[in-house]
């Protein structure tokens, strides 16, 4: 007899993405959280997107192993988190999240934000890296039923192959679009 082992989950339910989102403790890191998981991006993608790449409704940005410049308009409350967070900035500095000392914000900063805030919420540790926010929005997507070409051309991934392993039981439940977009992250933020 053979062992064929099961992926284990690497994403959270969107109520958990919630939590991790009330546990944070300045605008500054909820509104780099929320725009982490809507884009699906990977904590080195946060240091290249600028200020200008926010166009007050949308972000437009590369992924890391893509050349291709994508547009994503934000859910409300992330635009409204967004916006919120840089009516408190006055420098001129060109970088869309700053640390405490008007540098571009680190992938370690956006680990360290990311994993306080879910061992607060109790999440494993194969849960506390921010890249199971990126693992999140797939699986969530997934679950409102998005084709998984659209998912893979959303992460970045050349084929739908790369996105597999995002999907691990992501398929299990009914999942609504629109619901996530409008409700369940908005209600705990």
């Amino acid at each position: 007899m053979s062992f064929i082992p099961v992926p284990r989950q690497k994403w959270i339910e969107p109520e958990q993405v919630s939590q991790v989102l009330s546990k944070v403790k300045t605008l500054r890191d909820k509104a780099l959280l929320a725009v982490v998981y809507q884009l699906g991006l990977r904590r080195s993608e946060v240091k290249k997107i600028l200020r200008s790449d926010y166009d007050g409704e949308s972000i437009e940005f590369s992924r890391s192993k893509s050349p291709s410049r994508i547009r994503v308009k934000l859910w409300a409350r992330t635009k409204k988190l967004l916006d919120e967070y840089l009516a408190t900035r006055t420098d001129s500095k060109e970088w869309l999240f700053l640390t405490r000392v008007n540098k571009a914000m680190s992938g370690q900063m956006v680990y360290l934000i990311y994993q306080a805030a879910a061992k607060a919420v109790g999440l494993s540790h194969v849960h506390c890296h921010p890249h199971t926010l990126r693992h999140s929005i797939a699986a969530h997507l997934a679950r409102s039923g998005m084709d998984i070409t659209e998912i893979a051309t959303f992460m970045g991934h050349s084929s739908p192959a790369g996105t597999v392993v995002y999907m691990a039981g992501a398929r299990s439940h009914a999942y609504d679009l629109e619901r996530a977009g409008a409700s369940f992250h908005v209600a705990q933020w």
